[in-house]
């Protein structure tokens, strides 16, 4: 995972960033086809129309067809606009779809997250010659370091309280990666994977701040993971053939969100919820293309996620079974890593 420090480190991942921008490798299935039946003849026709069916269905409610105008939406809305250097953090009214740019410093802004009373915004930048994590006011101002004890951070997440983060970091070219909580002042820093392989990444705090849900590329490429926010009880969610990534949990911490590579030769990613401890997985979205980053509405009833179906990452929403898909922006470059408060 170039450009970000999300390396693949098997031909099993489900995701590699080249310039900041993801990419799938390996594919997803749409349902299989039913074993064709009848005249030899008449084979061909069947099987077109079977796998013509296949590829508008799934295990959940995508692929309905989007309707011509998104749905009436409140709240506000964190996003990535652009990619490397380019990247801005952008702040959209949901309710008039109207954007304003919260950073604009010709360096990587990224990845933004709101604090749990939606007063502040925490992300990471390299503005200072090293990847690390910055919290700012809703308006884009007052920005300062949290991090700076390690060379790469990335990825931070807000705990229920409000009062800690915890990222990714890593201590220096080819150190581990490793999951760390730290105070908004900076103190307090602790790493709480220690991990003595693979790496871990993405994480996502539950909303009773018991567990935090993550990446590792430990087992056919990068699966979902979760750990008490002690460190303890480390637990494998998924085991996605082609892999599974970025969980995000619901509002109400009875679901996790989440990106999967993984099955069969079509090559594209879709959106998942599954429960907590991975059972009852559902696929939501069917759609050509990669779908990633889950944002759940503060109220749980709708998810808005980045997809690259129309050729460039662009936002999308849908309701929380995967029906009623729209499209949110048509922009001239990347749009990722939204989060959605009120």
């Amino acid at each position: 995972m170039a450009g970000e420090g999300r390396r693949g480190s098997s031909a099993g991942a489900v995701l590699e960033r080249a310039s900041g921008r993801p990419r799938a490798i390996g594919g997803l299935r749409r349902r299989g086809a039913a074993a064709v039946a009848g005249p030899l003849e008449m084979a061909p026709f069947l099987l077109f129309a079977v796998f013509a069916a296949a590829a508008g269905c799934g295990e959940g409610g995508g692929g309905r067809g989007a309707p011509a105008k998104p749905p009436a939406l409140e709240g506000r809305l964190v996003y990535q606009r652009g990619e490397g250097s380019a990247a801005e953090i952008w702040l959209m009214d949901l309710a008039s779809r109207k954007s304003v740019r919260l950073t604009d410093n010709g360096v990587l802004d990224e990845y933004p997250r709101w604090s749990p009373d939606g007063r502040e915004i925490a992300f990471y930048s390299d503005r200072d010659g090293s990847r690390q994590i910055y919290v700012m006011d809703a308006a884009g101002r007052g920005a300062r370091k949290v991090t700076g004890a390690l060379s790469m951070n990335e990825d931070p997440a807000w705990a229920p309280d409000g009062r800690r983060l915890c990222f990714w970091g890593r201590p220096g070219k080819g150190g581990r990666e490793d999951l760390y909580i730290v105070g908004l002042d900076g103190a307090g820093q602790a790493n709480i994977t220690r991990s003595t392989g693979g790496t871990r990444r993405v994480p996502s705090w539950s909303p009773d701040g018991g567990r935090i849900a993550f990446t590792s590329d430990r087992f056919l490429g990068h699966q979902v993971y979760a750990i008490d926010a002690d460190g303890g009880n480390e637990a494998r969610l998924t085991g996605s053939p082609r892999g599974a990534c970025r969980p995000r949990w619901s509002p109400d911490g009875r679901r996790i969100a989440y990106s999967d590579g993984g099955y069969g030769a079509r090559k594209n990613v879709d959106i998942w919820e599954m429960d907590p401890d991975g059972r009852n997985k559902k696929r939501l979205t069917v759609a050509p293309g990669n779908d990633y980053d889950p944002a759940y509405a503060p109220d749980g009833a709708r998810i808005i996620f980045a997809s690259d179906r129309s050729g460039r990452y662009e936002l999308y929403v849908m309701d929380r079974d995967g029906s009623n898909e729209a499209r949110l922006t048509e922009f001239n470059d990347c749009a990722r890593y939204p989060d959605w408060t009120r």
